[in-house]
């Protein structure tokens, strides 16, 4: 799948791990609760899952690190083992592009049938580049806009449900793990969120994380501009705020009912794909699910 990325062997997640991660992004990634829930409280079907962590080191000082995690997907009923390469980090003081192409050669290299990147513009373009240069294999760009708006004032019917309901829903356009029971009880042990809310409309149904700063949309049962619609509506009887993951190409059509947007982040999804292991997928129409985006 990829070239051999000589001097760096797969080893497991230490605590220590958090501290060389926040250290190379020059800021706090959630804190250490996150790192703990994401690394060592993480499920795949009842089971932890495959995670390798690369290390770049000198006189045992880590210069540089990737961590890369093998799941089982779904995708309206095509399944597929898909490694999620996240928390790459690099020493400042280190500036080696020959660095960023070794580590992100050896996280891609994992037998699976597709490869997931997640992170902005500038340095989506740049995997993209190396995994194009160096892999067998197709490599795809879906552009989003993670916001943070305020919804105009308009009424939204809805109802609560529980987390065992919701996991017997069928949910469409969504790349992701099965959404499971399991799924959601590990969800609702994310440390940013203080509560959680399982609402449902017709067959719109939304999962709802609540913090102190707002209401976010974590997880759709499809990806309709009416579902969108309902959800922001529905949010503000939680938050004033919503947060929510808009595909770009929709961006303008699905905000177009918003009151007032706060702030627009740039995030990328990234697939590779192996050869004759594609998804049947449309880019505009695609949900990530808020446990995927690492």
């Amino acid at each position: 799948m990829t070239m051999t990325s000589k001097g760096l062997y797969p080893s497991r997640v230490f605590d220590t791990d958090y501290d060389a991660i926040s250290q190379f992004y020059g800021r706090d990634l959630g804190g250490k609760d996150f790192f703990t829930w994401k690394h060592f409280k993480d499920t795949d079907h009842l089971s932890p899952p495959i995670k390798r962590v690369y290390r770049h080191q000198s006189d045992h000082v880590t210069q540089g690190i990737i961590i890369s995690t093998i799941y089982s997907f779904t995708y309206n009923l095509q399944h597929r083992t898909a490694n999620i390469i996240g928390d790459l980090g690099i020493d400042d003081e280190i500036k080696s592009s020959s660095l960023i192409k070794k580590l992100l050669l050896a996280g891609h290299q994992q037998k699976t049938d597709i490869v997931i990147c997640y992170s902005d513009d500038r340095k989506i373009a740049i995997y993209k580049k190396i995994f194009d240069k160096y892999t067998a294999t197709t490599n795809h760009i879906t552009p989003y806009a993670d916001t943070l708006l305020q919804p105009e004032k308009c009424p939204a019917i809805f109802e609560e449900i529980s987390a065992e309901k919701i996991s017997e829903v069928s949910f469409y356009n969504n790349l992701g793990r099965k959404k499971d029971i399991n799924y959601f009880y590990y969800l609702q042990q994310h440390p940013l969120y203080q509560r959680f809310h399982f609402i449902k409309y017709k067959d719109f149904y939304c999962v709802l994380g609540l913090t102190r700063d707002y209401a976010e949309i974590l997880e759709l049962s499809h990806t309709c501009d009416e579902i969108f619609f309902w959800a922001i509506h529905a949010s503000q009887y939680f938050h004033i705020r919503c947060k929510v993951l808009l595909p770009k190409s929709r961006f303008e059509k699905l905000t177009a009912k918003t009151a007032k947007i706060i702030n627009k982040k740039d995030f990328n999804l990234l697939l590779s794909f192996n050869k004759g292991k594609e998804l049947d997928f449309d880019p505009a129409h695609t949900w990530i699910s808020r446990l995927e985006r690492r």
